[in-house]
């Protein structure tokens, strides 16, 4: 009776998830393609917004493979760097949502790590502080993407850079005492997945954005402005000297 009552649990809850799954389209995506073209109210847009992000929070909540997640908005993230080097529209509104989602599923993958893996100490500790990390760096990058104030997006990101600094050194001193070997097969992909690429991706951008000069406006494919004025003559007006 027991198996048949999981059985049950499970089947609903697919039938749950891929109802939400239909929904996504159409409280999510069209709002942010239609708004902009004034297709639909902009109060209509932000309600049907709301009840998307809701619905997405919820497709988190009941998500059995909730370490692929991290992968997923990186994929948008990435979508939206991609959509601004073209110079194409809804860039800046796919960046924000990826860098949301990514902060929103890293915070919450962080809570999970730290009370459902109270048996595993390394992964508890680093998975949630890895978090934190990528939280705090991406904020800081999606203040420069909007161009919002660059104080605040420096100390977020250079808060979340120094953050990772002192955790990869926690990691090297930690990760050979941590029985990695006996680790479950979720624990595994959660530690790659949800801990390990997302952190890789984030030093790859700390190396862009910090290390190299103008990285990150190579990467935005941002315009520089040309200063290269040559033979520049002065006439001999009143006040000036010819030259």
């Amino acid at each position: 009776m027991e198996i048949t009552q999981v059985k049950e649990i499970r089947f609903h809850r697919k039938r749950l998830r891929r109802l939400l799954w239909i929904l996504v389209p159409f409280l999510f995506v069209l709002p942010i393609l239609l708004a902009p073209f004034d297709l639909i109210p902009d109060i209509v847009a932000l309600v049907l917004f709301f009840f998307g992000i809701t619905d997405l929070i919820f497709l988190f909540i009941t998500a059995e493979k909730y370490y692929n997640w991290p992968l997923v908005f990186f994929f948008i993230f990435f979508t939206g760097i991609f959509f601004k080097r073209q110079h194409w529209m809804f860039a800046t509104i796919l960046g924000s949502i990826a860098i949301f989602g990514i902060s929103f599923v890293s915070l919450a993958n962080s809570i999970r790590f730290l009370t459902n893996r109270r048996q595993n100490s390394f992964l508890r500790w680093f998975g949630s502080i890895s978090g934190l990390i990528i939280t705090l760096y991406l904020f800081g990058w999606i203040f420069m993407l909007n161009r919002w104030p660059r104080e605040i997006g420096d100390v977020l990101a250079y808060s979340g850079s120094i953050l990772f600094i002192v955790s990869i050194l926690g990691m090297v001193f930690t990760l050979p005492g941590s029985n990695y070997i006996s680790w479950s097969e979720v624990e595994r992909k959660s530690f790659f997945r949800a801990v390990l690429i997302p952190m890789v991706i984030v030093f790859a951008l700390i190396i862009i954005t910090f290390v190299f000069e103008d990285g990150y406006r190579t990467l935005l494919n941002f315009d520089k402005p040309q200063w290269h004025i040559k033979n520049l003559e002065l006439f001999g007006f009143e006040g000036i000297p010819k030259v």
